[in-house]
């Protein structure tokens, strides 16, 4: 987690005492019974994360 790449977990709700204290949490979510259709959420955890998606969100509008 500490190597200063980008560190992808699967199923990281089993290690959620080990995750470092800032992060985000990508949720991939299916949507109604389709295979193929899905939402993604983006969630920050700490203020870096808080700002980029702030960011993100500035060069939507």
């Amino acid at each position: 987690f500490y190597a200063g790449g980008v560190c992808v977990v699967e199923w990281a709700q089993y290690i959620e005492e080990e995750l470092p204290s800032t992060f985000l949490k990508i949720q991939i979510d299916r949507v109604g019974d389709g295979e193929s259709e899905r939402v993604i959420r983006l969630v920050p955890h700490g203020k870096e994360y808080e700002e980029f998606i702030n960011k993100l969100e500035e060069t939507d509008e």
